[in-house]
């Protein structure tokens, strides 16, 4: 805790095993010490519960199905402005239509609802007696503020076309808000519910509600039956009209252009026109291959090599035949002239056929150039009128396509007319029929039967949550009185102090005291004297091994704790163990020691302290064997002063060399500052916790305070515990079974 406590010894570990913070036995142990809060709240609110499930007006519901078919057959206005109308929309329709304020009225009055003091159409719950009055007045008032108010009230709203007092308001409110309409997912199913305090009443409410709601569709239908057939023949009349005035429209037209067949004529005009486009694109292309053949051969027309290669002069029979020949030749000359000479007759007839064979070449090349110019010439020629004509073509075209599109618009407004009226012929013929075979679109499924069972309460699952809630708040109930309860009453409580925890001390009644005090000498009962026998083990554990001269401060927090008691009762057990004890009554302002011990109080402490008396004559011995007693003596002024004094400090080092434990009993420490003053002179301060009253914060204002005065901290003992009422919270501290093995005949 402070940095002058000395660290727990080996024993103090032992002593002190580390436990769990929480485990489920620690909730048993909240349960079973705050049990008798927990049963009463739990008393309580079962009470409560079963009252108010006894007490409840139990509540009926009926309920009916109804099938919703959206004939096509059958037109309405609004079908034959919109043929395909929403389902998910006209589900939602009849749903509304099913709540309706003007449905709701057409019921009320077909069963006579409108005294709300005799008719019980209010489905909440009312229970008996003073709900019961107060739901009679508010139906009293309801009626009387109606019969003041008449027709001409403020407070009266137009939900339709019909004007509603507040009586009627009322009753029609007070039937919707029972009524509850539920479609079947994926189906044209609607179920109709209502509930009420009468089972045959709101069976009656919801068979009556369907009946009206199929009359009503049907007196619907028959209304728009009526309005779409006069509709229907009105625009019958007109649109009769306008096809004629269209057709007569189409027919001046073409009358005036001539053009009975045009639509026969465009689609030659196009096909003329596809096809000179494409011959364009072809001459087009034939003049660029020609053109670029012969620009190449005029090019090259000097160069023989570069002909040669041309493809179009070497497939040219005659121009390979020629080349034959003139190779032919100049092969023969090159023979001749290793012979012969220029001038010889063979060679000058050789050189005459060489020179008319290149004559013949060059002229039949030319006329290979010249086919090709005069195949450019054609195709460019060719071109020029072909784009001539496609042009014109254009033209035609462009012209009928201005003709056409008159004679377009005329057309489609002549069929558009036909085929709108056409459909309102079909439309008239339909509705016409229907007429006479038009049923209606709702068909109850199952109608409403009496229902035997109420919805709600539910008695037994009202009782069972009621009951379980009721368990539930008795154990918050515990756990929050647990919480709030500050008090130091477990070992782990004391340790979460910070100082050691060297044992706890049992409660001990005046029953089982039987008149006697609570000292060992004076058979105390077994468990309580077990207990200081332990206290004292470990309290020898954590002195270490010294053998004289240890003196122990044992004080408290606050007066009440019992610490006089743990003091003299250790003191008795330390000397039952062969050591030499004094006990010192260093509270002088409320001295106790020499009552406990039957002793004189004077001479004493006081008498020590102010020079009066030698300590030898000032301490005597106890009836316990080992023990002596220092008492208080008689009271003196400023006890602190003298406590906290130089003479105290080398009192209490002679008397160590004397005894082997000096035990000091001191006030309070929030009581006086004396515990204070004398914390830093004992070896040890051993602080005694009482698990009756001392909390938490004041526990901890008291080690806080002795901390900071020096003290060394030998551990802590948690005194009074009751071990019957906290059993489940201190089995693991102790062991019960002290009763058993050690009988209340045996005594220290």
């Amino acid at each position: 805790m402070s940095d002058t406590q000395q660290p727990p010894s080996e024993h103090d570990a032992v002593t002190s095993r580390a436990e769990p913070q929480w485990q489920l036995e620690d909730v048993f142990a909240v349960l079973y010490k705050r049990r008798w809060i927990a049963l009463f709240t739990f008393l309580i609110a079962a009470a409560g519960v079963v009252t108010y499930t006894m007490s409840v007006t139990p509540i009926y519901e009926a309920h009916t199905q109804l099938l919703l078919q959206q004939r096509a057959s059958i037109v309405t206005f609004e079908g034959a402005a919109d043929p395909q109308a929403n389902e998910r929309g006209y589900l939602e329709t009849q749903h509304r239509l099913l709540r309706s304020r003007s449905l709701a009225r057409r019921v009320i009055d077909a069963l006579n609802l409108w005294d709300l003091g005799r008719a019980p159409a209010d489905g909440n719950a009312q229970p008996a007696g003073t709900f019961a009055f107060l739901g009679q007045w508010r139906s009293w008032l309801g009626r009387a503020v109606g019969a003041a108010t008449g027709a001409t009230s403020s407070q009266e709203k137009e939900p339709g076309s019909v004007r509603e007092t507040v009586a009627e308001s009322i009753a029609i409110d007070r039937l919707l808000a029972n009524l509850r309409i539920l479609p079947v997912r994926d189906t044209r199913i609607i179920e109709v519910r209502y509930e009420s305090p009468d089972p045959e009443l709101a069976a009656r409410v919801v068979n009556t509600l369907a009946t009206t709601y199929i009359t009503h569709n049907l007196e619907v239908q028959s209304q728009a039956s009526k309005e779409a057939t006069t509709w229907l023949a009105e625009q019958l009349a007109e649109q009769r009209r306008k096809v004629e005035v269209s057709e007569l429209a189409l027919q001046k037209y073409r009358e005036r252009e001539n053009s009975l067949s045009l639509e026969a004529g465009q689609n030659i005009v196009v096909q003329r026109l596809n096809s000179l486009n494409a011959s364009v694109t072809q001459a087009k292309t034939d003049l660029i291959a020609v053109e670029s053949l012969y620009r190449q051969l005029a090019a090259s027309q000097r160069d023989q090599g570069a002909l040669d290669t041309f493809p179009l002069i070497r497939s040219n029979g005659v121009v390979q035949e020629i080349r034959g020949r003139l190779a032919n030749l100049q092969r023969e000359r090159m023979q001749l002239a290793s012979n012969l000479g220029a001038k010889h007759p063979e060679m000058v007839r050789v050189n005459s056929a060489i020179e008319a064979a290149e004559r013949e070449l060059d002229s039949e090349v030319a006329k290979t150039v010249e086919s090709v110019r005069q195949e450019y010439l054609a195709a460019l020629s060719r071109e020029k009128e072909l784009t001539a004509e496609l042009d014109a073509q254009k033209s035609r075209a462009l012209a009928l396509n201005r003709q056409g599109i008159e004679y377009g618009v005329l057309l489609r407004e002549v069929e558009s007319n036909r085929q709108i009226y056409q459909n309102l012929l079909q439309r008239s013929n339909e509705t016409a029929v229907s007429k006479d075979i038009q049923g209606p679109d709702i068909q109850v499924v199952d109608a409403a039967e009496v229902p035997r069972r109420p919805v709600r309460p539910d008695t037994r699952s009202t009782l069972m949550i009621g009951l379980l809630l009721s368990g539930i708040l008795a154990v918050a109930i515990a756990f929050i009185r647990e919480a709030f309860d500050s008090r130091l009453q477990t070992p782990s409580a004391v340790r979460a102090l910070g100082i050691p925890f060297l044992g706890m001390l049992p409660y001990v009644g005046k029953r089982a005291l039987k008149g006697r005090s609570l000292l060992l000498t004076h058979g105390v009962p077994a468990p309580y004297a077990e207990a200081c026998r332990a206290l004292r083990t470990n309290v020898l554990a954590s002195a270490g091994g010294g053998t004289t001269g240890r003196s122990l401060l044992v004080t408290s927090a606050a007066p009440g704790d019992g610490k006089s008691i743990v003091a003299v009762n250790l003191a008795v057990a330390l000397g039952r163990s062969g050591g030499r004890v004094l006990v010192i009554d260093a509270d002088l302002r409320r001295p106790v020691l020499h009552q406990v011990l039957e002793c004189e109080q004077r001479p004493g402490l006081a008498e020590v302290l102010t020079g009066k008396r030698k300590p030898s004559e000032a301490i005597v011995a106890t009836r316990s064997p080992g023990v002596w007693l220092l008492p208080s003596g008689a009271g003196i002024a400023s006890p602190s002063e003298q406590l906290g004094s130089r003479r105290f400090s080398e009192f209490l080092a002679r008397v160590g060399e004397s005894f082997d434990w000096v035990i000091i009993d001191s006030p309070p420490v929030m009581a006086v500052t004396d515990p204070s003053v004398m914390a830093h002179l004992a070896s040890g301060v051993l602080f005694v916790v009482n698990a009756r009253h001392t909390k938490q914060r004041v526990a901890q204002a008291a080690l806080d305070q002795l901390e900071t005065a020096g003290a060394t901290f030998a551990g802590a003992v948690l005194n009074a515990v009751t071990l019957d009422r906290d059993h489940y919270y201190n089995s693991r501290y102790y062991l019960p079974f002290y009763g058993d093995y050690l009988t209340d005949k045996r005594s220290a």
